[in-house]
């Protein structure tokens, strides 16, 4: 990842999957000879599985305290891969411990740190992952399926509406010039089953934490 750096700095507009001081000095140092500043996200390993990357939830402290001494870099939010799971189960538990460590950052102060995104959840497992909190999701497999190896995408769509269709967007453009009019008509197909997924998802979230927000009251 570290060598993969000076490469793509200047072509990607966030980073995922920053898990250690090393790899978040040397975006930090990419990013200033090109006169950026480069948006991350921490990936935590929330389950502890020993294959996954990512710090462990305790390390986390130690990362966000060390972006305050850097000025290349601004960290955005939290991501996780959770476990391959069977059909039968789910990652839930997962996925809740990490919102919970979500708000818990949030309601600390870290100098150039601002918890704004939580990414997690991928094609298998997305639904549950925007339940549990995810405002971000990665769904270029359901996407692009054997399509997306080959091309190379590893495509991230933002819950936000704004990112989410420039996302969206570069992703068709990208399969217009790998696979031409073939190619674009699997891609509308695919968007138009697992979009309307994500909105559904997440609007059933946002009326239930207006609904919690409404009792509360």
């Amino acid at each position: 990842m570290i060598i993969k750096i000076k490469y793509i700095i200047d072509k990607v507009c966030m980073i995922h999957s920053v898990d250690s001081i090393h790899l978040m000095d040397e975006i930090d140092k990419q990013a200033k000879k090109h006169g950026l500043v480069m948006d991350i996200l921490i990936e935590v390993n929330i389950s502890g599985e020993t294959s996954k990357s990512g710090i462990a939830p305790e390390e986390l402290d130690a990362l966000l305290s060390h972006a305050g001494s850097l000025t290349g870099i601004r960290v955005r939010g939290l991501m996780t891969v959770a476990p391959k799971i069977d059909r039968n189960i789910t990652n839930t538990l997962h996925f809740d411990n990490m919102h919970r460590l979500f708000l818990d950052t949030k309601k600390k102060k870290y100098d150039n740190v601002s918890m704004d995104y939580l990414s997690m959840g991928m094609s298998g497992d997305f639904e549950d992952a925007i339940r549990s909190g995810a405002t971000m999701v990665r769904v270029g497999t359901a996407i692009f399926g054997a399509l997306m190896s080959l091309v190379g995408f590893a495509g991230t769509a933002t819950i936000n509406a704004a990112q989410s269709q420039m996302l969206i967007a570069i992703y068709i453009i990208g399969n217009i010039i790998a696979w031409g009019g073939i190619g674009v008509l699997l891609i509308f197909y695919k968007l138009d089953k697992i979009y309307p997924r994500i909105i559904t998802e997440m609007k059933k979230r946002e009326a239930a934490e207006a609904a919690k927000a409404s009792a509360n009251a």
